[in-house]
């Protein structure tokens, strides 16, 4: 059964107690004030005891509010057709045209005349009308939804003057250790308590066990491994299988010496790289490719070398360097380099008669020519 706000006011407080809509009317504040003081005193222990409940009733929604004050769209339509009629792309134009033209014709309130000679006109098919939709949302305004049938407020519902509102509340009664005075119960059993003896006059909040703890903080993925999950995921799915990536201790020949890098690179040092004693060293490769990775390192994968002036914003002078690709049949650039601008090295705080010379080898700029 839907009960109404004022409805509820006249619910009898039986068994001496109250609903906590009743309190919140009746101290003229909103219902989660209350709601917050019944949770805190919850926690004190058996103060007060409450219940649960949720009740239902109907309210007016913004358009409801507006035609229980004004009158239902049908209803200012027919108002304003003169007895002459009205034509009807100008009563289109009203504010409650569309609607209440469609609801007027529905009630047979109104008429319209196409083959008028001025073009389309309404006029009214009665003298006076009764606007029911007001009068129903009046009802429900005043808190006597009762008087209606579940059919008319699940018309009205329908067309958005209503709605039905569930709201969740507690009855409330006195508990066990009711007070009108509340003590704070002691969270903590302190070593002066102890001493002096006091504890035996405090009140303890007792401990829930039941509670959960504090989430302990885990680890997250890096965003460079999610993104590369995600890749892994897309190959599978178009049919690549994975090659056995477990080896965790690996030769020096196969992860430094096979992959270009130099032999004075930093990454070969101690403080860079575990290196363990059993086994101190590695036969397992084929020596033909180890003689051919032993020559490039030996030798050098650059033998054509060409240099030209370029212009850069940061260096003057500034220079390119380009190699002969031998598989591309062509000069790819590789580097560049210059002497920083005095106009950079100023703001640094260099002296003036400081000069410096920058350089890079561009391995992208290679890779993207090859690819």
């Amino acid at each position: 059964m839907s009960v109404s706000p004022s409805e509820r006011k006249a619910t009898p407080k039986v068994d001496g107690g109250t609903d906590s809509q009743d309190v919140a009317a009746d101290l003229g504040v909103d219902h989660q004030v209350i709601v917050g003081a019944v949770k805190s005193l919850q926690a004190l222990g058996e103060v007060i005891s409450a219940e649960q409940k949720s009740s239902k009733h109907w309210e007016l929604t913004g358009e409801g509010r507006e035609i229980a004050e004004q009158g239902s769209h049908e209803a200012r339509v027919f108002n304003a057709i003169p007895d002459e009629g009205l034509p009807q792309n100008q009563l289109m134009k009203m504010p409650s045209g569309k609607v209440g033209f469609s609801k007027a014709m529905s009630n047979k309130w109104i008429r319209l005349d196409k083959a008028h000679e001025g073009g389309p006109r309404v006029f009214k098919t009665v003298e006076a009308i009764e606007d029911t939709v007001r009068d129903k949302l009046q009802l429900v305004q005043k808190g006597q939804s009762a008087k209606l049938e579940d059919k008319e407020k699940n018309e009205l519902k329908k067309r958005k003057l209503l709605s039905e509102v569930t709201v969740k509340s507690y009855w409330i009664t006195k508990g066990s250790s009711f007070s009108t005075t509340i003590t704070k119960q002691e969270t903590e059993l302190t070593p002066e308590m102890i001493a002096s003896g006091s504890w035996k006059e405090r009140k303890f909040k007792p401990y829930n066990f039941e509670a959960m703890g504090v989430a302990p903080d885990c680890g997250h993925l890096h965003p460079l491994m999610k993104v590369r999950t995600q890749f892994r995921q897309i190959f599978l799915e178009m049919g690549f299988t994975e090659m056995p990536t477990n080896n965790f201790i690996e030769s020096s020949f196969w992860n430094f010496d096979s992959l270009f890098q130099p032999q004075q690179h930093p990454a070969r040092d101690q403080h860079d790289t575990f290196f363990i004693s059993d086994p101190a060293l590695a036969h397992e490769f084929p020596q033909d490719y180890l003689e051919r990775v032993k020559k490039v390192h030996s030798e050098g994968g650059i033998t054509k070398l060409r240099f030209k002036p370029a212009y850069n914003p940061y260096t003057e002078p500034s220079m390119e360097v380009f190699s002969y690709h031998e598989g591309l049949k062509k000069w790819v650039e590789v580097g560049n380099s210059g002497v920083f601008r005095p106009e950079m090295l100023l703001p640094m705080g260099l002296p003036e008669g400081v000069s410096v010379i920058a350089w890079g080898l561009s391995l992208e700029r290679y890779v993207d020519t090859h690819i």
